[in-house]
């Protein structure tokens, strides 16, 4: 089951706090409710490393409680939704109710505070083939394959560790490129290791693993004003 993030955005006029996002109400099965358009919002990805940096959300572990890395150094721990938030938030938030959880906010100030160049460890698993294009692309820029999973399972599926099926790869691309057989490489990678899968690991820094929530998110909250006037509230569901 995924997991979710709403996340709300507030800035501070005459000392209070007001709701800077576009609410609009609906009527829905008779209930009548305060939302956000999912395109009008300062975020809507799913992200489970920004989650994890956010509310210590999915840190390390995907569903089930498959191992994704060794997880990252939330800024906090969820605070709750601030008293003195918006009437919009608050509204939200209990609509929710017990569906919602990690309730917390910080300001813009404490966001850019927080230490996102730290490093941390991912983890994921991949067959032959894309072992053999995440070696050959990602692997030497410090960037995770492009294709990866939790965890995976199912009828004729084996587990090796990440040096063997390394092994298999590289000596399947060596004997065809000695026999000057390249054009088969891909083919065979699928016919004798796409049912092969191994763990691997990389190692990237915190914001690289947020580009969006940095690119995006952080420029458009500059904008509403002081660092220490602006605070995004949100919590999760799943």
């Amino acid at each position: 089951m995924g997991c979710d993030i709403h996340l709300f955005v507030e800035k501070k006029v005459d000392g209070k706090w007001v709701s800077a996002d576009s609410w609009e109400r609906e009527e829905e099965e008779g209930f009548n409710s305060l939302s956000v358009d999912y395109n009008k919002r300062f975020y809507s990805g799913r992200n489970y490393d920004l989650f994890a940096i956010l509310a210590d959300v999915r840190n390390g572990s995907g569903f089930a409680g498959c191992d994704t890395g060794d997880g990252f150094v939330p800024i906090d721990s969820p605070r709750g939704i601030p008293e003195d938030a918006s009437t919009e938030v608050k509204e939200c938030s209990e609509r929710w109710d017990g569906d919602g959880h990690s309730h917390s906010w910080f300001t813009l100030a404490e966001l850019l505070a927080y230490d996102w160049t730290q490093t941390t460890k991912l983890r994921g698993m991949v067959n032959g083939p894309g072992f053999a294009e995440w070696d050959r692309y990602e692997r030497h820029q410090r960037r995770g394959p492009k294709g990866y999973c939790g965890g995976v399972g199912g009828k004729g599926i084996s587990h090796v560790s990440s040096d063997e099926l390394e092994a298999r790869v590289k000596g399947i691309i060596k004997d065809l490129t000695d026999k000057n057989q390249s054009d088969k490489i891909e083919e065979t990678l699928l016919k004798e290791t796409g049912a092969i899968f191994a763990r691997v690991e990389w190692e990237l820094a915190y914001h690289s693993t947020c580009a969006e929530f940095w690119s995006d998110t952080i420029p458009k909250l500059l904008k509403l004003g002081k660092q220490d006037e602006v605070r995004i509230v949100f919590f999760f569901d799943n």
